[in-house]
């Protein structure tokens, strides 16, 4: 015995859905995963550039505002895609 034809389209088409549904939050994580990466590229470009220009033996000294700031986006990128 055959499915009827309302039977298949009714199937057909709720399987569309879910494919759809499925590319959606692929592509969603796709965007997200490279907002976390390119944060983390940031952040990491600011550390380097801040103990570049240490002088030796100067671990006391804060980090300028620029890698706090990177550190942050990070932490927020890292939230948002979990």
């Amino acid at each position: 015995m055959s499915a009827a034809p309302a039977d298949y389209d009714a199937r057909h088409a709720r399987l569309m859905r879910e494919r759809d549904t499925a590319l959606h939050r692929a592509e969603t994580a796709e965007g997200m995963l490279s907002v976390v990466l390119a944060a983390i590229r940031r952040e990491h470009n600011a550390r380097a550039a801040w103990l570049a220009s240490l002088p030796d033996g100067a671990c006391g000294n804060p980090p300028p505002q620029a890698l706090l700031d990177a550190e942050a986006t990070t932490r927020e990128a890292l939230r948002r895609a979990t």
